[in-house]
Order: structure tokens, then sequence, then C-alpha cells
């Protein structure tokens, strides 16, 4: 049986997602794909994590925080200060389906 071995460049990372009360730093651990150094492509969306979504390219830093170098394609709601906002422009038959779910 013939095998090959391909390296495979999918990871986790851990973002910054707050601080507890005790003020130790709270982090949120997302799937992602190294692109290059410092560089990830995340592969889900957060759940706690502000400001990023599903597909964005991020540089992380040492502690957690990043920053985002190009927003990627996902449709899905990204959390700003606890609001969800969209983090692409919809098309015309996605705004209507908004439109529809929230009135």
């Amino acid at each position: 049986m013939d095998v090959t071995l391909a390296h495979s460049n999918h990871c986790h990372v851990a973002l910054r997602a707050g601080f507890a009360s005790s003020g130790l730093p709270v982090f949120e651990t997302l799937p992602a794909r190294t692109v290059g150094p410092g560089s990830c492509e995340l592969m889900g969306g957060p759940g706690m994590v502000e400001g990023c979504a599903d597909g964005d390219l991020l540089k992380i830093g040492d502690d957690g925080p990043f920053q985002i170098e190009r927003r990627g394609p996902s449709p899905g709601p990204i959390m700003v200060r606890g609001l969800r906002h969209l983090a692409v422009e919809l098309s015309g038959c996605e705004r209507d389906v908004l439109e529809l779910l929230t009135g």
C-alpha cells in the first residue's frame, strides 16, 4: 500500500475575548488555517470574540489580541459591542430575507 502524507496548515488559535472579573484574560479557541507567519484565516465563527467572523484573515499577537488583515466572504454576523452586524454587504435576495425576518 502506498501512503502519501500531506502537511496540513489547519490549526486552532486562541483569541482574547475579554477579561474576567479577576483581571485575567479570557480566550476563545477557534479553528483556523495558517496563511503565513503570524497570520491565519478563521475557519469557524466566534461566539464570544468581538469584531471578527468566519473567513477573516487575522494577524494575531502573542497574548491573543488580533488585527483584521482582510475581511472574509462570510455573510455571517460578527459581534460588535453585543450587537449583531453583517460582515459583508448583502445581495438583494439576502436583504429581502433579512427584512422579512427582522421586520
